[in-house]
């Protein structure tokens, strides 16, 4: 009996030996996120510990943990393998901390946008050993938000939303921080992950481009930038397209506006597509001679044209186009 009691009490210690030495050989990552700016928590960031690859250099974007911030903040990763990694913390409204594209070499490098401060670029890749706890106190920075409005003002006497537009965020300085989008309605609200100097560029359809240079923007500042492409005023062609025997209007058709009468000289290819009406509008351009090319085929046609035009607009001239197919 008393060989029976101590052959389990040797097993238990045995057992009790075996999970202290597993406890050593595992390790853990975790940390606290808090506001820059106020210093308080962020309850409910989402922490990634990505393992990392050191001798192909890459990031296995498949193999990460994740985990939740509490209401103090705080993270935990337990039972971490030794190896190497990289930590990325999300959190909406706050720029991303950590890289997001590329892992090289030794750095984690940020390629697109990202970044635990205005001015870091690269962050040292995490080395975990074995039995070791890795703490880190993190301070996310509020993101800058920014709001695109572009309206078409048309000699009806409404204002409506362009139905296409485009625009480009630069970020100078930074590392191909820049975005283009195209958008439908004539909003948009995008938050750019770091303050700072921004140009945009705006291009409606059917009309010239604007550029803002040197926007200012602060860490959790709202700005709305609004732009009015106004068809009232200037130089101003208005076409209609419609089907011949049905007079229904030709939707999405393709319409490119050429300026002609001075080569050399730099001028802005406008390019767009019919309403649901069978309009368009062009403005915003000097007056001159002009290619006028319109195509239409596959889907929104019936039947596949092409034509072109060639316009002579004055000063103030507002020309009008109807062509039926």
């Amino acid at each position: 009996m008393k060989g029976i009691k101590l052959f389990i009490l040797v097993v238990f210690v045995l057992s009790l030996f075996q999970f202290n030495l597993y406890s050593l050989i595992t390790s853990r990552v975790e940390g606290t996120v808090v506001d820059k700016d106020t210093g308080q928590p962020i309850k409910g960031a989402c922490v990634y510990l990505f393992e990392c690859d050191f001798y192909n250099n890459t990031v296995d974007y498949s193999a990460f943990d994740i985990v939740e911030t509490d209401t103090k903040g705080y993270f935990k990763i337990d039972d971490v393998k030794k190896g190497i990694y990289f930590l990325s913390i999300f959190k909406e409204g706050y720029s991303t901390f950590g890289p997001i594209y590329a892992y090289n070499k030794e750095t984690l490098q940020i390629i697109g946008e990202g970044g635990n401060s205005t001015d870091t670029f690269k962050i040292e890749r995490i080395s975990v050993k074995e039995g070791e706890i890795k703490h880190f106190k993190i301070k996310l920075e509020k993101e800058a938000k920014l709001i695109i409005k572009v309206l078409g003002k048309i000699p009806r006497g409404m204002e409506r939303y362009n139905e296409l537009v485009r625009f480009k965020i630069k970020h100078p300085g930074f590392i191909d921080v820049i975005k283009e989008h195209y958008i439908d309605g004539g909003e948009f609200e995008t938050y750019l992950f770091k303050k700072g100097v921004v140009d945009i560029e705006i291009k409606p359809e059917g009309y010239k481009t604007k550029t803002y240079k040197d926007v200012l923007l602060e860490s959790g500042e709202t700005k709305t930038i609004e732009y009015v492409a106004d068809f009232t005023t200037g130089q101003v062609l208005h076409g209609v397209i419609k089907y011949a025997d049905t007079k229904e209007p030709l939707y999405m058709a393709d319409v490119t506006f050429v300026k002609i009468d001075e080569p050399g000289k730099d001028f802005e290819v406008m390019n767009l597509w019919t309403d649901k009406n069978g309009e368009f509008w062009i403005g915003g351009f000097e007056p001159g001679t002009f290619e006028l090319s319109v195509y239409g085929s596959g889907v929104n046609t019936r039947k596949k044209f092409n034509f072109d035009i060639y316009i002579k607009i004055k000063p103030n001239e507002k020309k009008e186009i109807y062509k039926e197919f």
